[in-house]
């Protein structure tokens, strides 16, 4: 269909969110990872897949157009840690919980709800998700490994 499969789909660790869809029924899955909570806020040309007001009805389209029935797809959100770039700057960027939040908010407005998730706090995360089965495998940095 067009969609490619490797074994495992890319990972993450930081602040970025994952959002990862699996459609049991066509075997179609997806994976982005979101950099950024708000596209508008950049008067910089955009990658509409770095964003989470963007990258979610993005992925959207493009996992119906590669056969998922989205009312039949899981989806899972994991990630969006609290990293500290620099002293001063915590609160502010607060980057992480920012993705989680607006990734939230566009799920809510498009109809979407998550199967399990695994936000926040203060550990990277690698996130892992099988393109055979659509399993997604959390890796706390310095934890354990388990399936969401």
């Amino acid at each position: 269909q067009g969609v490619p499969r490797r074994p495992v789909l890319p990972d993450q660790r930081d602040p970025r969110l994952a959002f990862a869809a699996h459609d049991p029924a066509s075997g179609v899955v997806g994976m982005a990872h979101f950099v950024l909570p708000d596209s508008t806020a950049t008067t910089r040309e955009v990658t509409p897949a770095r964003f989470c007001d963007t990258g979610v009805p993005l992925m959207l389209r493009e996992l119906e157009r590669a056969g998922a029935d989205l009312k039949k797809t899981s989806f899972r959100i994991a990630g969006g840690a609290h990293m500290t770039i620099a002293r001063g700057f915590e609160t502010k960027l607060n980057i992480g919980e920012r993705n989680i939040e607006a990734t939230k908010a566009k799920a809510v407005e498009v109809g979407i709800r998550f199967r399990g998730e695994d936000v926040g706090g203060a550990h990277g995360r690698t996130v892992r998700l099988s393109a055979a089965t659509g399993k997604v495998t959390i890796s706390n940095v310095g934890g354990a490994t388990y399936e969401l």
